[in-house]
C-alpha cells in the first residue's frame, strides 16, 4: 500500500507541475499576442503611410540600414552581372 501511495503523491506531484507549466505557457502566449497585435498594427499604418519606424538607438537603426543598403546594393550588382 506504501508503494501504490507513493506512485500515487509522484504522479500528483508531476501533474501539479504540467499544470503550473500550462498556466504560465498560456500567460506567455497571451503576452506574445499582445506583442504581436501592436507589431500588425504598426505594420498596417507604415503601409498606408508610407513611414517606417525602428526600434533601438539611433546608432543600431543606422547599422540595420546601411546593412540594408548593401544588401540591396549586391542584390543589384548581381543583376546586372
Amino acid at each position: 500500500m506504501a508503494e501504490f501511495d507513493d506512485q500515487f503523491l509522484s504522479l500528483r506531484s508531476k501533474v501539479e507541475f504540467a499544470t503550473s507549466e500550462l498556466e504560465r505557457l498560456r500567460s506567455e502566449n497571451e503576452q506574445l499576442l499582445d506583442s504581436l497585435k501592436v507589431l500588425w498594427a504598426r505594420t498596417a499604418e507604415e503601409q498606408q503611410t508610407g513611414k517606417v519606424s525602428f526600434d533601438g538607438d539611433r546608432n543600431a537603426v543606422r547599422k540595420k540600414i546601411n546593412h540594408f543598403i548593401e544588401s540591396i546594393d549586391t542584390y543589384l550588382e548581381q543583376m546586372e552581372a
